[in-house]
């Protein structure tokens, strides 16, 4: 009698995350200047597609005064090579961090 065995071989999904190409930096409001404000940071969620745009920003902090607009504006303009799954892109989400620097 012959014995037959059959091994199975689990691979690993392979991923990667999203990675900038393109970033823009933030302009402050006209309401920011008009306030001093002294800049900062604000933390965003953005949806990146399996193209790599930006589709959708959740601003996580709302320091107020047109910076949250300003920060959405500037997220959708960022540009990435897609996070990809076997070989293949899709669409993820990101935590992000725009800084506001003081003029």
């Amino acid at each position: 009698m012959k014995l037959l065995l059959v091994f199975s071989i689990a691979l690993l999904a392979q991923t990667s995350n999203p990675q900038l190409v393109r970033r823009v930096e933030p302009q402050y409001s006209e309401e920011a200047r008009k306030a001093k404000w002294p800049g900062g940071t604000v933390e965003a969620k953005i949806h990146i597609d399996a193209k790599g745009v930006v589709q959708a920003v959740d601003v996580l902090e709302h320091p107020g005064m047109g910076i949250d607009k300003m920060t959405v504006e500037a997220l959708k303009k960022w540009e990435f090579v897609p996070a990809m799954k076997d070989g293949k892109p899709v669409a993820t989400t990101a935590a992000v961090k725009v800084n506001f620097k003081s003029w």
